[in-house]
């Protein structure tokens, strides 16, 4: 998803406000409501939470002066290294689930089921997580777009 705002502010002022709101993803005590990295012209930020989820959306946008103020352009997801972890879960399970049939394919029958149970046990459990996950992270877009209104006094563009 993503959203377009639009402050009075100057990009400069805009990232600096920012800024302010947010703590470096080394932090180890967040003092701050937001942690991520905040540079001129964009940022990259999540809701701070207690525990760690994954599947917790981040907001990526980037700051573009326009005319009197700025264009702040918004994107949720959830963050790039948890989308590689993914691909590699995926492939692994592919590689597990295949392993037997390239067995039986070249002449050896595969008798052992236990590749397949794995395999679907392992799926099952990554879809679970990745539902509650998503299930505790249902709101964290509206959060951080509340927040950026707040902090950057912008408002919602069309």
């Amino acid at each position: 998803m993503s959203i377009t705002l639009r402050s009075p502010l100057s990009p400069d002022e805009v990232s600096a406000r920012m800024k302010a709101q947010t703590n470096s993803a080394w932090v180890l005590f967040h003092n701050r409501p937001l942690v991520g990295w905040v540079r001129p012209g964009e940022m990259r930020v999540r809701k701070v939470i207690l525990l760690r989820n994954s599947f917790q959306k981040s907001l990526s946008a980037t700051f573009e002066g326009d005319g009197a103020g700025t264009l702040i352009r918004c994107r949720f997801s959830i963050l790039p290294h948890v989308l590689t972890f993914l691909a590699v879960f995926l492939f692994g399970f592919a590689g597990m689930v295949l392993y037997p049939v390239m067995g039986a394919v070249q002449g050896t029958p595969v008798t052992d089921t236990s590749p397949y149970v794995m395999g679907g046990g392992v799926l099952l459990l990554g879809v679970v997580l990745a539902m509650i996950g998503s299930w505790l992270a249902r709101d964290d877009e509206r959060f951080l777009t509340d927040f950026v209104v707040r902090a950057t006094e912008a408002a919602v563009v069309g």
